[in-house]
Formats: structure tokens, C-alpha cells, sequence
């Protein structure tokens, strides 16, 4: 995979979002941004949002990939202008939050744009808060962004666009343009219309005694209101059908109150509580997971579990029967045949079938095949299946690419360690140039990035941040820094939360 060029027109909350989340993991390596406020674009260059600016069109005519990040209105007058400027080969998405409109436009004029690829899309994520000053890279991590694409897109394109949304740490579903403004109308437009309509009957005399369940009610009602006015217009008659069903429930509820009946009568499912006293640990390669994982352990008085370690113990049982890591079925026998176990010392101790294979399973005919195992869902269940029996035993440190996903969901502390795909790259490259391995700078990068694609596209287990995870950017952290950034985090939890472990 190669790094692209990205041109963002429209640098507000959302496309200075993307913009930083795409040069932080490394999808893009230049990030143009384009706009009619150029003093605006000067200030979001200046703060390193972008890397190049303009208040044309005519710029986006060298770039890989375009981002369209304004109103819907303008999104459906430009987009003429836009498909005009761009090179043949050029992708061009979308990110509004009504799609059949936009759809429908771009079906009327494609015939025109030969060779130019749009799909409508949306990453369903956002902020009451307005302008690139706010942008967060992490924005739309464990997000769904939803596609549109048209029927005569190429398959390629298509995958590259669910690569794209991807890096920035979102999940993709694929659906027709009408669906998905069916569906919004319920889960955004009409809170938002709600929240809008609500904040009209407020009074400042009553805000003196307003508490957590108004900010609540009304915290969305900041948003961009002429953003918001042409998403009603665009998608009026699914939001009217939603409003109207909201009204009649509403209505039964105030003649319930009326009748002194009971008015609420069920809820959306409560979520379980988490009750296994482990801490779980992921996030992509390279960010210092099991460095700090190993200090924390130790730190705690937890066990480690290196599920890495496992699944390299595994290709190295493997390689030793000579088994063919092609054959899915030989390789999970070669496994449940053998005995995987980790020792309670820091770092753990790896034993395959009672031999210490601790150093031997660090070899690079190991490393380079590993892959083979991890990617395979049953060979993965088997594995989790059993890393899931020492995590659930708990006070334990276990990390991972999906720890906190897939392996230990219920884990009471999670964490996602974080870095630039630059500063993960230099820790790489020094650690390999510490154990005497030669290693090609570029090669690393082009590895590295790979490797960051098909964690984040996996089908099965992908590097997702899960809801409740706790960030850290370690970027400009030393290690003690992160660590300890976790550990107090563990430790204002366990003073709040009277957690006994």
C-alpha cells in the first residue's frame, strides 16, 4: 500500500478531523486544503492541519483522493466544478449527512466526468462544536461510516474508500442512498430537530436550576445551524414520517400522565456490567503496547498476558511438524495437539509443550510467518477462546490488536496507546537497529503501512478503539510518561469506583 494525497475541500470540524487523522496513521502523506476564507486556510496550515492550501479548485487537479467536506447545498452546486478540476484516475467522496439528494446529482452529470470515480458516503460522527480549531484526530474512531456508491464504481475503488475510512479507525457498511436517510432520520436528524425544538422553549430564568439531564437535552442544539437547516431540507420527508411517529408517542405518553398510568413502560437494552478486573491493551503496531504493558504489569502486581507470544508459539509448533501454514485445517490440528502455556514471571516465559521457546519464537522465520495464524478466523477463535480463560481470571495486563474488541470485552480498565505512523515507523526502525538487524527505512514504512491495512480491514477482529476505551497518544510521551498516564488512570478509577481487585 502507498501513502496518498488528499485534498479536503471544506476545513471545518469534520475535514480538519480527517485531515489529522489521515497524516497521524499515515494514509496520506500530504493533505491539501481547500476553501473560499483563505485567512482561515492560513491559520489551519499554520497550526499543521494541512500541509498546502487553496482557494481553488485548480489544486485538487494533482491529488489521489478528494474530500468533500461542506453543506449539502453546496456539496450538490459544486460538485460540477470539482469533477471538472480533478485528474482521471481521482476518487472524490463525500462526507454529508444526507445522501439520496447527492446521489442523484451525481447520476444526472457523470457521463460528463469519464474516468472520475465519486461515491457518496457519510462518517457518522460529529460535535456541537464548530471550525478546525476543534478538529480531534480520534473524532470518528469505533465510528460506522456508511457508503453509497453508485453501481458502475469498480470494486477497487470502492475497497480503497473502505481503506480510507478505515485509517481512521471506523467501521464501513455499504447501502443504498435511501436507505440510509431513513435510518438517519431516526438515529440523528430527528434528535437533533428535538434537541432544536426543546432549546426554543427554554427560558433564562429557568437555566438557575437546570441539571445534567438538560445540558444533555440541549448539547447538541449548538451545532451549525445552517449546516443543520439544509440537512432538514434535504432529507424533509424522513424526518417529517420519524417527527410524526415521535408525536404520536409522545402524545400517548402525556395522556398516560393525564390517566395518572404509568408513562414509561420499556427501555433500550441496559448495558452489563463489567466485572472482570483486567486491564486490556491495543492499538496499532508499533505504538508501545508491550513495553508499557510489561511495565504496568509489573507495576500493578498483575500477570502479563503476550498473546503475540501465543500465536508465535503456535507457528513455531507448526514449523517444526512442517506443517503446511496454507492448510487451515492441519495447522489448528498441529495446535490443539500441542500444549501453549505463558509462566506468571514478567516478562512471561513462553513454553510449547513444556520447552522454553522464549527466545526461539523471536526469530525472524518465526515473525515472518506468524501472519499465517493470525489471520485465519478459526485458528484466531481457538486462540482467543483460551486467552479469554487466563484474562477472565483477572488482575492481569493483556494487550493486543483486538484485546479490548474481541478477546476481553468485559475487561473493567481498557486502553488504546496511540501514535503518529511517523514516530511509529522511527520506533521501529531504532528498535531493529538496537538488536543489529539491517533494516531499509523505506522498506520499514511501506511494511508498516501494510501491515496498518489489513489490521484495520481485517473481516474478522479488525484494530478498532473500542467505545469505552480510554486514549493515549504516546506520540511525544516518553515511556514513563504513558505509563504512568495509565496507571493513575487505573488508580482514580479504583478510588472512584470503590473497586476492590
Amino acid at each position: 500500500m502507498k501513502q496518498y494525497s488528499v485534498g479536503i475541500v471544506g476545513v471545518g470540524l469534520i475535514g480538519g478531523s480527517i485531515a489529522k487523522r489521515i497524516k497521524f496513521s499515515g494514509f496520506a502523506n500530504k493533505v491539501i486544503g481547500v476553501g473560499r476564507n483563505i485567512q482561515r486556510l492560513e491559520k489551519a496550515k499554520n497550526w499543521g492541519i494541512v500541509d498546502e492550501i487553496s482557494d481553488s479548485y485548480s489544486a485538487l487537479s494533482a491529488v489521489d483522493l478528494v474530500v468533500i467536506s461542506t453543506p449539502i447545498p453546496h456539496i450538490i452546486s459544486h460538485l460540477p466544478k470539482i469533477l471538472e478540476s480533478v485528474k482521471k484516475g481521482t476518487i472524490l467522496i463525500d462526507v454529508g449527512s444526507v445522501k439520496t439528494p447527492i446521489y442523484r446529482r451525481y447520476q444526472d452529470i457523470k457521463e460528463s466526468y469519464p474516468g472520475v470515480w465519486f461515491i457518496p458516503s457519510h462518517p457518522i460522527a460529529g460535535s456541537h462544536k464548530k471550525g478546525f480549531e476543534n478538529a480531534l484526530k480520534d473524532l470518528f474512531m469505533g465510528r460506522p461510516a456508511v457508503l453509497c456508491p453508485p453501481e458502475d464504481v469498480p470494486s477497487d475503488v470502492i475497497d480503497l474508500v473502505c481503506r480510507f475510512y478505515n485509517f481512521l479507525g471506523m467501521d464501513v457498511f455499504v447501502m443504498s442512498p435511501e436507505e440510509h436517510d431513513r435510518i438517519l432520520a431516526y438515529t440523528s436528524h430527528l434528535p437533533h430537530l428535538i434537541s432544536f425544538s426543546y432549546r426554543d422553549i427554554l427560558r433564562e430564568s429557568q437555566l438557575k436550576l437546570s441539571g445534567g439531564s438538560l445540558r444533555d437535552l440541549t448539547r447538541i442544539s449548538y451545532a451549525d445551524l445552517h449546516l443543520w437547516n439544509g440537512i432538514f431540507r434535504a432529507n424533509a420527508g424522513n424526518v417529517l414520517k420519524a417527527g410524526k411517529e415521535f408525536l404520536e408517542t409522545f402524545l400517548e405518553k402525556m395522556q398516560a400522565i393525564q390517566e395518572d398510568r404509568d408513562v414509561v413502560v420499556g427501555y433500550l437494552p441496559e448495558p452489563e456490567e463489567d466485572g472482570v478486573y483486567t486491564v486490556a491493551i491495543d492499538g496499532p503496531a508499533g505504538a508501545g503496547k508491550s513495553t508499557i504493558a510489561k511495565l504496568l504489569a509489573m507495576k500493578l502486581g498483575f500477570r502479563l498476558i503476550d498473546t503475540g507470544a501465543m500465536y508465535r508459539a503456535g507457528t513455531l509448533a507448526c514449523m517444526r511438524k512442517g506443517i503446511n501454514l496454507e492448510s487451515v485445517s492441519d495447522v489448528l490440528s498441529c495446535i490443539q495437539s500441542s500444549s501453549i502455556e505463558l509462566t506468571d514471571s514478567i516478562p512471561p516465559r513462553v513454553l510449547l509443550n513444556g520447552e522454553d521457546v522464549s527466545e526461539e519464537i523471536r526469530c525472524p522465520e518465526v515473525t515472518n510467518n506468524v501472519v499465517f495464524l493470525a489471520r485465519e478466523p478459526k485458528v484466531r477463535e481457538y486462540m482467543v477462546a483460551i486467552q479469554r480463560k487466563m484474562a477472565l481470571k483477572g488482575r492481569a495486563v493483556i494487550e493486543g490488536r483486538d484485546i479490548t474488541t474481541v478477546v476481553i470485552p468485559e475487561a473493567r480498565f481498557k486502553f488504546y496507546l496511540d501514535a503518529s505512523f511517523d514516530v511509529r515507523v522511527e520506533r521501529r526502525y531504532n528498535e531493529l537497529r538496537q538488536k543489529k538487524i539491517d533494516v531499509n527505512k523505506t522498506r520499514l514504512l511501506e511494511d508498516m503501512l501494510a501491515r496498518d491495512a489489513s489490521d484495520l480491514s481485517r473481516a474478522v477482529g479488525p484494530l478498532r478503539r473500542a467505545k469505552d476505551a480510554f486514549y493515549v497518544d504516546s506520540s511525544n510521551l516518553s515511556i514513563e510518561h504513558t505509563l504512568n498516564i495509565i496507571y493513575y488512570e487505573i488508580k482514580r478509577r479504583i478510588a472512584n469506583e470503590e473497586i476492590r481487585i
